[in-house]
């Protein structure tokens, strides 16, 4: 099995952004925005290990994390995986997801 392939950025804001670059998936099907609540993290660590466990995920597009807001964001593909899945890799990852919303 090979690893995901992705872009790793340091944002201005102090945010990682992983950046899966599934856009095939965008051409074929809309991409779902889901944003979290997430209690457990606690530094840039967390941030890096919630996209890279989010991103091993079929449909992940974009994995937002940040650790003082309390917040993570994924761009996904709703025909590949579904919220439930998210949260329960986040859960199964030690993370709690207190809060969801999702939009297109």
């Amino acid at each position: 099995m090979t690893a995901p392939k992705f872009v790793l950025t340091f944002h201005s804001t102090g945010r990682f952004i992983l950046d899966f670059g599934n856009t095939e998936h965008s051409e074929e099907h809309d991409m779902t925005r889901l944003s979290l609540t997430v209690s457990g993290m606690s530094c840039t660590g967390c941030e890096q290990r919630i996209a890279a466990v989010l991103g091993r995920l079929e449909g992940i597009a974009l994995v937002e994390a940040d650790h003082r807001a309390g917040t993570v964001v994924v761009d996904y593909d709703p025909a590949s995986v579904d919220q439930a899945a998210i949260t329960r890799r986040l859960d199964d990852a030690g993370y709690e997801t207190t809060g969801t919303g999702s939009r297109r």
